[in-house]
């Protein structure tokens, strides 16, 4: 299809839509649970400019305990 061929012959043009979009977008690598991309959102939300690197425990400490339930079931 054309926009499978748009954003694979040019990925910042799938990088503009995710950031255009006014919900937190994510893709976190799995075990280490390590940020791999986030959206203008994400980095808004959380106040923080250097997220992509780091990892969930580096952006919530303690409170991911909590959450690992969640991010285990969407894996």
């Amino acid at each position: 299809s054309y926009s499978y061929l748009m954003f694979h012959n040019d990925p910042r043009q799938l990088t503009k839509l995710l950031n255009s979009l006014p919900v937190l977008v994510s893709y976190i690598s799995f075990p280490e649970l390590r940020y791999e991309f986030t959206n203008d959102a994400n980095r808004s939300f959380f106040n923080r400019d250097e997220i992509v690197g780091k990892t969930m425990y580096d952006i919530f400490g303690e409170k991911i305990q909590r959450l690992l339930p969640n991010v285990e079931r969407v894996k």
